[in-house]
């Protein structure tokens, strides 16, 4: 690997801690929001400069909303999930616009986090244990689990399914758009920290909590193929 070329990093310096920071796609500019208070900056590694977004968006309790997740949709909009709300919201220079909110039903719907975005951007899912909803063509689709938590979601690459695990290792293929259950996948007897189809959408690789990766390979439907290989193999 070659050395970095000192003269190539960047380094801006806000206030406090930045989480979550967003790339946008065709421009030089990154999003990201400060633990103090919830500021959001526009920040731009060419130029060096930060400057602070005015957000107008307000929480229930009548506050600037604080984000806890964003995902890109293009070089001025993007996804940000707030409290219990996920926003799509736009950049009008340095001035946030919320563009359209969708809203999970019940009181209990707190701190979701974005955990899939399809490859155009356009669509999203997110959970927060509890909660699964996806956002497909501007439709909402939300379903609840009362048992085991939703854990990790994953789009296929022509964004028609999405993958969901569950804490207790199951693993589901459903339908993005409507979240019926497309074929249930075999048991891994782990917890699914990570999954990821093939660009061709012919595998689901599952790494789990044991340091192993079993690989799921369909034609037509999915199909019981497994292969396990230990992280110190690969």
């Amino acid at each position: 690997m070659p050395a970095l070329d000192t003269e190539q990093k960047k380094q801006l310096v806000v206030e406090g801690r930045l989480n979550p920071i967003l790339a946008l796609p065709g421009s030089d500019n990154v999003v990201c929001q400060s633990d103090r208070m919830g500021q959001l900056f526009l920040a731009n590694f060419v130029d060096d400069s930060a400057l602070q977004i005015e957000n107008p968006i307000a929480d229930r309790f009548g506050g600037p909303v604080e984000f806890a997740a964003f995902a890109p949709i293009d070089e001025n909009r993007f996804w940000a999930v707030g409290i219990d709300d996920v926003y799509i919201v736009s950049l009008d220079g340095t001035s946030l616009e919320n563009e359209q909110k969708f809203s999970l039903p019940g009181d209990d719907a707190f701190a979701m986090m974005i955990q899939a975005s399809s490859s155009d951007a356009g669509d999203v899912a997110v959970v927060d244990g509890q909660h699964l909803m996806t956002i497909v063509d501007g439709n909402a689709k939300h379903i609840a689990t009362e048992s085991d938590q939703f854990w990790q979601v994953a789009f296929s690459p022509d964004g028609k399914q999405i993958a969901v695990s569950y804490e207790n290792g199951a693993i589901e293929v459903r339908d993005a758009g409507t979240l019926d259950v497309v074929d249930t996948l075999e048991p891994m007897g782990a917890l699914a920290l990570s999954m990821a189809f093939s660009p061709d959408g012919a595998r689901l690789a599952v790494g789990d909590d044991r340091q192993a990766v079993r690989v799921y390979e369909r034609s037509g439907e999915f199909i019981d193929y497994e292969h396990y290989a230990k992280a110190t193999d690969i």
